[in-house]
């Protein structure tokens, strides 16, 4: 019984989104500057910025709904530089880089402003972590990441 639950819900959402008439598929590439905050770094704020690069394709599945589909690079991390007048003299470094694959649903409300909201799984291909120019071994991160995607632009 809970099978039938768990394949019931998305096969009725899906159905909900294709219902549409005609289907035509769009995509392109985006690049951006991504800040980041890791937990437990002990170092606030979102003091390094990340390169995010992405492929998607989407698919306008009601008016002004759309499904979009991505597959992109993202650098995450946290940077902490030596501020003597703080009394702060730790260089600190950490640098992750992700594969993502975020799925979203977008709403355009008009020409200038559009919504989306999703979830998305990354996974961890490369770590370096340094302090004071000394090389650390690899804590306990996860190599799968899930996260929740929401934006207004």
């Amino acid at each position: 019984m809970n099978v039938m639950k768990n394949l019931i819900i998305p096969f009725a959402f899906i159905m909900f989104f294709l219902s549409a008439g005609a289907q035509k598929f769009n995509g392109g590439i985006h690049a951006g500057l991504a800040g980041s905050q890791v937990a437990g770094d002990t170092y606030a704020g979102f003091d390094k910025a990340g390169i995010s690069a992405a492929g998607f394709v989407n698919l306008e599945v009601k008016p002004g709904w759309y499904l979009q589909m991505e597959i992109g690079y993202l650098q995450k991390g946290s940077r902490h530089t030596p501020n003597n007048e703080k009394e702060q003299y730790d260089d600190y470094k950490l640098n992750l880089d992700y594969i993502e694959i975020p799925l979203l649903v977008k709403y355009k409300l008009n020409e200038k402003l559009m919504f989306e909201s999703g979830l998305s799984a990354s996974y961890l291909v490369n770590y370096k972590e340094s302090l004071n120019g000394l090389e650390l071994d690899r804590n306990s991160l996860n190599d799968l990441c899930a996260s929740f995607i929401a934006g207004i632009y």
